[in-house]
């Protein structure tokens, strides 16, 4: 398992974990060593600064079930080192539980199609009840269960994803940005 896979496994650590690379393995000598501090503390030092802007923050409450939303938005081709095909994260006590591919941010209701393959949500659940993880999660923690709170959730995000100003400036700034690509390669 690589380091992007276990970071997204483990979202938000109490502690950092620190691996070393036994293996016969050719990289160079400081791959062999490497601290695991999870996606969202990752994000959230950005020293890399592959963030457009600092990540939007936003609470939910969907069946009187209380959850934040972290929304991350990758400068172009930056998302690659952080995730595969994730686009939201589903995080309970700072282990993925769950997670939803980035192509729904390219449904007609959220209408992000330019920032796709740029943004990461990672929802904390850590504070909804027994009963809705129960409902919500599956025990292998691959995937959610398909169900009503599910549905309410992925409605709630489209309508924050979709309707949020900050995500609606930076989708037009890509639209501009690859019609005057198109337009100069043509």
């Amino acid at each position: 398992m690589s380091e992007i896979q276990l970071d997204l496994l483990l979202t938000d650590l109490a502690l950092p974990i620190r691996l070393y690379e036994c293996r016969d393995y050719s990289g160079h000598s400081g791959s062999f060593e490497t601290n695991l501090t999870g996606i969202g503390v990752r994000l959230d030092d950005d020293r890399g600064k592959n963030l457009e802007d600092e990540p939007y923050s936003c609470s939910m409450n969907v069946s009187g079930e209380r959850m934040t939303a972290n929304i991350y938005v990758f400068k172009k081709g930056k998302d690659k080192t952080y995730r595969k095909n994730e686009g939201i994260i589903f995080s309970l006590n700072g282990q993925t539980h769950g997670s939803l591919p980035k192509s729904i941010f390219r449904r007609k209701k959220v209408g992000m199609s330019y920032l796709a393959d740029s943004i990461l949500v990672i929802v904390n659940c850590s504070e909804i009840s027994f009963r809705s993880r129960e409902l919500l999660f599956m025990p292998s923690r691959e995937r959610l269960r398909n169900c009503e709170i599910k549905l309410k959730i992925e409605r709630e995000l489209e309508d924050i994803i979709g309707n949020h100003q900050g995500l609606k400036k930076l989708r037009e700034k890509r639209r501009r940005e690859e019609l005057i690509y198109s337009f100069v390669c043509c």
